[in-house]
């Protein structure tokens, strides 16, 4: 008798991943075999989840499946568990490398997969793993206040925090302290490592800080923000969801601030 082990299945249709629906609520679908697998050209084995094998494969076309529902990959944070939703992040995040790693950027040669995250040119032997861009996000306190900005990239009126992507021969703090520079004309100190969070849009990682304000005068890059101000708890704007990193700094730094006075 064949035992048939579940597996997670994270199936994609661009950014939408494929989820059950089932009495209103929404899961990865657990079994041993996934719904659409013969529209699959390749089905890649993406990690664990609560000791299940997870794997994903995405599709060409999106294919409607009674009992299931396609949704975006960021919507998923609302209806999925915190660890399901992360998990399904890293799928995805495999998949834009799997997709971006079919040649070599050396010579150009088609690859071959050398291990389960790594692919190899077979003719200049370069290995090619997952490219993570990493980007540090950093919360800048005076006193009872904190700098929040409104980037021109922003989807809708939310404020965030300063963040910017980490540059070749940049350590982290050196990253942080010019970013706050570049868009807002601010001095900082005393950086502390808050948390990082993988931000699978479509594959990077957040490093979040605090700091001190050391100085300046605030003056909003007008390339890249819209708004920069100080808040205080009592005047806080509308905060970013509670899938970012910049959402649990504010969130923790309110918390804080609320024991203090």
């Amino acid at each position: 008798m064949i035992m048939r082990v579940n597996s997670y299945w994270f199936v994609f249709y661009k950014n939408n991943l494929l989820l059950k629906k089932e009495g209103g609520r929404y899961s990865v679908p657990l079994s041993p075999r996934a719904l659409l697998t013969c529209n699959a050209k390749k089905i890649y084995a993406s990690g664990c989840l609560n000791k299940t094998n997870c794997k994903t494969f995405e599709v060409k076309r999106k294919i409607n499946t009674d009992g299931f529902e396609w949704i975006g990959l960021r919507e998923c944070f609302l209806l999925l568990p915190e660890k399901t939703f992360w998990a399904a992040g890293k799928s995805f995040q495999f998949l834009t490398w799997a997709r971006d790693s079919r040649y070599c950027p050396a010579c150009g040669v088609k690859t071959k997969p050398y291990s389960y995250n790594a692919n190899m040119c077979p003719f200049c032997k370069k290995e090619i793993y997952p490219n993570i861009a990493s980007a540090v996000m950093v919360l800048v306190q005076k006193g009872d206040s904190l700098l929040m900005i409104r980037g021109k990239n922003f989807k809708g009126n939310h404020y965030g925090l300063v963040a910017g992507f980490l540059e070749a021969g940049e350590s982290l703090e050196e990253c942080a302290a010019r970013e706050v520079m570049e868009e807002t004309n601010l001095k900082i100190k005393n950086l502390k490592y808050f948390s990082s969070q993988p931000w699978p849009f479509p594959s990077g990682l957040m490093i979040g800080f605090f700091s001190d304000y050391a100085g300046g005068k605030l003056k909003a890059d007008p390339g890249e923000v819209a708004e920069a101000a100080f808040f205080t708890v009592s005047s806080m704007p509308k905060l970013p969801s509670k899938i970012s990193l910049a959402r649990k700094m504010t969130d923790a730094w309110i918390k804080e601030q609320k024991k203090r006075f």
